[in-house]
């Protein structure tokens, strides 16, 4: 029991292949755009960047928030240092980091300064046609976050691209609720529309409005609900999520409006989240149509395509995006890349048709766009299939070595337990359930391995994000992140998880994990 394998013995390089289909399960084509077979037509086709970006490595990054793209396609990151674990503070990078679109690192900046009030909880980063660059936040003062102080972000903050301050809409712990004209509260995400140099702004978690402002002046412009209707207080730090969306218009009131677009003929796009749906507006607010999704994760985020007339609106669904025609709000297809981090908390596109996914917990990603599908086919292959990197697979010998020591230490330590190891695809190697463990142990074990595996963190980790709001997606998606699981990752690459019943399952499977890997694995 517990006995060190030679890793060598129990682990083979293969090839990961950029291909279209499920993200669990092995490869089999090129990343493609799969589309409805209802709808045949000419889709976006994508692939993964694994090389990008380029981190400097004196900094750690912490939960990636949101992408902006300035006019040079530099790509700006807004993360949260402050959700890195203590031990990693030290080496926190700023807030705000910018990339060529190759991943080289380019400058960074951002935090507590004179003469404005930064966020305490980075939400959405925007750069607009002059160069500008904004930043929302979205903290509330009882939501029981970590090192945070007791406010709610009500303001919205601009500075050069040096990160030189310029001006401030609204006040930190200001606002007065959706009537009010001088403070946002809690805004998710901005965007400017160039024709009339107003701000757009998804107001947000606190407010349940679309907020507009000069550009220039940050005077208050208007305001509007859904469906066009005034919009109505209902402020708390839970995120709410419907147990269900009901048929019919949905609800009279936004719930988290958490993505806005403006496109060039100045239609307004805005998701809202929780009721997951997407509403069209004309620029000054008249309710044009929406799309609902009431089965999936819908309306997570949003992006524009970069051809001139922006035929396709990206949204964020899940663990995929789908590919929305922008006029008629009609779903035609999805983006599902294997190994792709999910639909995205925020998602950006460039001028080249790249889309970069902020994925909060799960990190982040680069799509590099690799053109049209062919007309009129169902499931577009990208090219022939090419080895892109090389992965490490947890083999059957390997996964019953981990289980062997995890039930050692069980034994030590006096508990009794059931495990589960998946490899990276999410695919069962090794069950084991000790003697005495209870019913459906295996299972409870699977699901953790599971979520682990998704968010590629230990499931403690999630399970605190998921109960102070911090990031809820796992609840769209049934996910299980009670403690008890981590990912098995081997020189920054995730080769798998595993997952523990027990409430101390982490301390087993890291325990495990240690004694087959050795140095091998990343902590």
């Amino acid at each position: 029991m517990g006995a060190v394998i030679n890793f060598a013995n129990f682990v083979f390089l293969a090839g990961l292949l950029a291909v279209v289909g499920s993200q669990v399960g092995p490869p089999s084509r090129s990343a493609a755009a799969a589309q409805s077979p209802s709808a045949p037509r000419s889709l976006p086709t994508f692939e993964i960047d694994r090389a990008w970006p380029k981190l400097p490595a004196k900094w750690k990054v912490g939960d990636a928030s949101s992408f902006a793209i300035d006019a040079r396609d530099n790509v700006w990151l807004l993360h949260r240092p402050r959700t890195l674990k203590a031990e990693e503070s030290a080496m926190a990078a700023p807030p705000v980091m910018a990339f060529d679109a190759s991943g080289t690192f380019i400058k960074a900046w951002g935090g507590a300064g004179a003469g404005y009030e930064w966020p305490e909880r980075e939400h959405g980063i925007y750069i607009d046609d002059k160069g500008y660059v904004w930043i929302t936040g979205n903290n509330c003062p009882t939501n029981g976050l970590p090192g945070l102080k007791r406010v709610a972000d009500d303001q919205i903050l601009k500075f050069d691209q040096d990160g030189k301050f310029v001006t401030q809409i609204g006040r930190s712990n200001q606002s007065k609720g959706n009537a009010d004209t001088r403070n946002v509260h809690r805004a998710a995400d901005v965007w400017m529309y160039p024709r009339t140099s107003e701000l757009f702004v998804a107001d947000g978690y606190g407010n349940h409005r679309v907020a507009v402002f000069d550009g220039n002046t940050g005077a208050f412009r208007r305001m509007w609900g859904a469906f066009g209707n005034k919009p109505v207080d209902d402020d708390h730090c839970e995120v709410v999520t419907p147990p269900s969306v009901p048929e019919g218009q949905g609800s009279q009131n936004f719930s988290t409006v958490h993505a806005i677009r403006v496109a060039n003929d100045g239609t307004v796009y805005v998701a809202d989240r929780e009721n997951r749906r997407v509403q069209a507006f004309t620029a000054d607010g008249k309710f044009v149509k929406q799309l609902v999704r009431r089965d999936t994760a819908f309306a997570r985020d949003l992006a524009l395509s970069a051809d001139p007339a922006q035929q396709f609106l990206y949204v964020g669904n899940g663990q995929e995006i789908a590919i929305v025609e922008r006029r008629s709000l009609e779903v035609v297809g999805a983006i599902k890349v294997p190994g792709m981090i999910g639909g995205g908390h925020h998602i950006a596109s460039d001028s080249k048709g790249n889309i970069y996914i902020a994925q909060t917990a799960a990190g982040m990603q680069k799509l590099v766009f690799k053109g049209m599908s062919s007309s009129g086919s169902t499931a577009q292959s990208g090219g022939d299939i090419k080895l892109t990197r090389d992965v490490r697979l947890i083999s059957s010998a390997g996964a019953r070595a981990l289980a062997d020591a995890c039930t050692a230490w069980a034994e030590k330590n006096k508990q009794i337990v059931a495990m589960a190891i998946l490899d990276w695809g999410g695919n069962l190697i090794e069950s084991h359930a000790m003697e005495g463990a209870p019913a459906n142990a295996i299972d409870t074990a699977l699901l953790k391995a599971k979520s682990a595996l998704r968010w590629r963190r230990p499931t403690s980790e999630t399970n605190r994000m998921v109960r102070s709001g911090e990031n809820l997606a796992p609840t769209f998606m049934n996910d299980f992140p009670q403690p008890g699981a981590l990912p098995i990752i081997l020189n920054g690459q995730v080769i798998g998880a595993m997952g523990v019943s027990s409430a101390e399952g982490e301390k087993c499977a890291q325990a495990a994990i240690d004694a087959v890997f050795k140095e091998q694995a990343t902590h």
